[in-house]
């Protein structure tokens, strides 16, 4: 599924966007940034791609809305 952001884009933002995700780990919620997902390579790759899949979703929205 193509994302409205480009993958470069995603990542260079990650800074920001990091602040706002939380990540659940050993029953306590953990800003992204915080987490141990945030180190793994894998974990985080795939939490980009859920960011830019969440990112195409809300500008979906914001088109049916209008």
């Amino acid at each position: 599924m193509p994302a409205v952001h480009p993958r470069d884009m995603v990542i260079s933002s990650e800074g920001f966007w990091g602040m706002f995700v939380f990540v659940r780990e050993s029953d306590e919620s953990k800003q992204y940034w915080m987490s141990n997902a945030a180190k793994d390579p894998y974990y985080r790759d795939q939490i980009r791609e859920m960011v830019a899949i969440l990112g195409s979703l809300l500008f979906e929205m914001l088109i049916w809305i209008s």
